[in-house]
């Protein structure tokens, strides 16, 4: 294949996004409530509310209500007059936009981000608080996040620290601690974070977050047995177990225990936050008794990218990764699984544009400058994609990623009219590659390759062996594929 797939594991490493956002609102919310149930009435009485007085405050609250439960024509009519009204926030706008960017619109160039102007304007904003109130560990966090989203990973790393160093029991601050320390890369750190805080034993979102990142860390978790007895403590909120029940619930199945972790993941869905949702539905792959309804699905732009995704439904996987990266900036996921289902639609532009939007902050992401290289080459663009592809540190590669970058460097020399070096990278890529679905991916853009180079009987003989292949083959995203190869019966694009 030349395009790459996001591959790997899933772990409930928790969201990281503005304190005042109604999702951080719930983490913040008092752990034991009494066994109340959650209100999901909410987003109608805001829409009454707003409806009968009009005015930008009921606006705001109805918006903000709906980037959880999801939106609704009323809600879109509030996010309009917010986004008219000069001098609202920028928080207030981004999820204004979100609301009127929901899976029911098509335009994908609504879909915009945050400009790097417009988030240096609230570091800006950050650092004339801090110097009237330089113990704010909430603001130093926010400014380490604004730092995150532009790259700039020793300014956030020194935000983070004065942070943690403020407020180093705080829930809050020791979970966006944790986020930045796996963005980058640093797994250790952040689960020696949670890990060993004072508050983690009486908290279920740290204790999840423990269990979260003990994986990724190469450790053993602590808390697991902690984590059942919690579980059992009916006076916490449904919604303050969610993550704890779903990370317990991953952390059985990769034991073995399909039985456990089955009615652990549906415990996490009773109260779920997005990220519940979104681990619920990467395991329902492996568990297909689990699923994910339609009304959770709303609240969750990852779930629903991993959901259009599994089934190759790349245009709607690609408009809901761009709402994953809206919410999630700093994430290389929404890049990779858009930049890929756009390469499967032939939409390049737009897999060029939310590949470089996720390499602001993940400069070193191989899936990333993989597929925009793709994206370019199919464009045209080679003199960009080559500085892409030479820019790939290929010694850091592993055995699965350097097929995909010979596939990748072969479409560069068909691009740039050297046939012959071409052909040796994609048969190289197709023997190294240790999946069988990516060497008939491969041998599908090779043959695109060579028949628009004008070598027909090379690309028929391609075709001819992807179809034998594939014959009993019913893997969704080799149909899908198998969609762009050239054939009377098919249109052939010459990308």
């Amino acid at each position: 294949m030349s395009a790459g797939k996001p591959k790997g594991d899933r772990d409930v490493i928790p969201r990281w996004r503005n304190p005042r956002h109604p999702a951080t609102r719930f983490e913040l919310d008092p752990l034991r409530v009494e066994g109340r149930p959650v209100d999901r009435t909410g987003l109608r009485e805001r829409e009454g509310d707003w409806q009968a007085n009009g005015t930008l405050g009921f606006a705001l609250d109805l918006v903000g209500t709906a980037v959880v439960l999801g939106p609704s024509q009323p809600a879109k009519e509030a996010a309009k007059l917010v986004l008219e009204t000069p001098g609202t926030s920028e928080v207030a706008r981004h999820a204004s936009r979100r609301v009127l960017a929901s899976p029911d619109h098509e335009d994908l160039r609504s879909l915009s981000e945050p400009t790097n102007a417009e988030v240096r304007a609230q570091i800006h904003n950050l650092r004339e608080r801090l110097r009237s109130d330089p113990r704010n560990a909430i603001a130093w966090a926010e400014a380490a996040r604004h730092y995150t989203i532009l790259g700039e990973r020793g300014k956030a790393a020194g935000c983070m620290r004065v942070a943690v160093g403020l407020m180093p029991d705080h829930r809050y601050v020791l979970r966006a601690a944790v986020r930045l320390a796996v963005h980058h890369g640093e797994f250790d750190r952040g689960h020696a974070l949670v890990a060993r805080a004072p508050r983690t034993p009486t908290d279920p979102w740290l204790v999840a977050t423990e269990l979260a990142t003990a994986g990724p860390a190469e450790a053993r978790p602590r808390f697991v047995r902690h984590g059942r007895r919690m579980l059992e403590d009916v006076s916490f909120s449904p919604r303050s177990m969610s993550e704890l029940a779903s990370a317990l619930g991953t952390f059985e199945l990769r034991g073995g225990s399909q039985r456990r972790a089955r009615r652990l993941i549906q415990d996490s869905l009773r109260a779920p936050n997005d990220n519940a949702i979104a681990q619920g539905q990467w395991l329902s792959k492996q568990m297909p008794s689990v699923e994910i309804d339609e009304i959770l699905l709303g609240e969750s732009a990852e779930a629903r990218a991993i959901r259009h995704g599994a089934a190759m439904e790349s245009e709607q996987a690609l408009q809901a990764a761009w709402e994953w990266h809206q919410d999630q900036p700093f994430a290389s996921g929404p890049g990779e699984l858009g930049s890929y289902h756009a390469s499967v639609a032939g939409k390049f532009e737009e897999g060029v544009r939310i590949a470089e939007a996720s390499l602001k902050a993940n400069s070193n992401e191989f899936l990333l400058s993989n597929n925009l290289a793709f994206c370019l080459l199919k464009l045209d663009r080679a003199n960009e994609a080559a500085k892409i592809l030479d820019d790939i540190q290929t010694e850091d590669l592993d055995s699965d990623q350097v097929p995909t970058f010979l596939a990748t460097r072969g479409l560069f020399e068909f691009r740039v009219g050297n046939p012959d070096l071409g052909r040796r990278h994609y048969r190289t890529a197709i023997q190294r590659s240790r999946s069988s679905n990516h060497r008939i991916l491969a041998k599908i853009n090779f043959a695109v390759e060579e028949y628009r180079a004008g070598f027909f009987e090379e690309a028929m003989q391609l075709i001819r062996e992807v179809l034998s292949a594939a014959r009993a083959d019913s893997d969704p995203e080799v149909r899908a594929w198998m969609r762009r190869l050239p054939s009377p019966d098919n249109d052939f694009q010459r990308n």
